[in-house]
């Protein structure tokens, strides 16, 4: 689907969706549910807890949307921004747990790994995540929105709530880096 296809298919969807129509938010659970969750997994390592999170972004939507005056306005940022609360409650819950990066491998990426497919190696992902669990917090997360979600710079300020400005720094800065922490690794070894 391209882009403008997405565009059009997402504001009709929401027109729909804030008038409470049932068949919009099954489609629109079809289309971002399988997107909610791979994000949800790349944060918390877990396949219970992309699950749940993406269950609750669903069920909260519904929730919201079912007092007469709530409105969506962006509806791609309004899901993430209800899963990236959902995975900080979870962070704040349980405690970050550890990914253990032989563990991911072996259970396997599934469908929840297309994105990494592309990489050339075992090795390349190893270094990839580590590099990344280097960098703070929101630059990370402002990272996997982008690149591994797809999020516009648009939709990333409205999840985080700072200017696209800002948003667009954040990631420069975050790139550069992240090549600076995957330049010095290969240093090292």
């Amino acid at each position: 689907m391209s882009a403008l296809e997405e565009l059009f298919k997402e504001a009709n969807w929401l027109r729909k969706l804030n008038k409470r129509d049932i068949e919009a938010f099954s489609q629109c659970y079809d289309f971002y549910a399988p997107k909610i969750y791979r994000h949800a997994f790349y944060r918390l390592g877990s396949k219970e807890a992309a699950e749940d999170v993406t269950s609750e972004v669903f069920v909260r939507v519904w929730e919201f949307l079912t007092e007469p005056t709530n409105k969506i306005q962006n509806l791609k940022a309004f899901l993430y921004r209800i899963a990236n609360n959902l995975i900080i409650d979870q962070y704040r819950n349980k405690g970050r747990q550890p990914i253990l990066i032989d563990e991911v491998m072996e259970r396997g990426l599934g469908d929840e790994g297309r994105e990494m497919e592309k990489l050339d190696s075992k090795f390349e992902f190893e270094a990839l995540l580590d590099s990344l669990e280097k960098l703070n917090q929101e630059t990370r997360e402002i990272l996997l929105w982008r690149y591994v979600d797809g999020l516009s710079i648009k939709e990333i300020a409205e999840i985080t709530e700072k200017t696209k400005n800002a948003v667009y720094v954040t990631i420069h800065r975050g790139l550069k880096e992240l090549k600076k922490i995957i330049k010095n690794n290969y240093e090292d070894r």
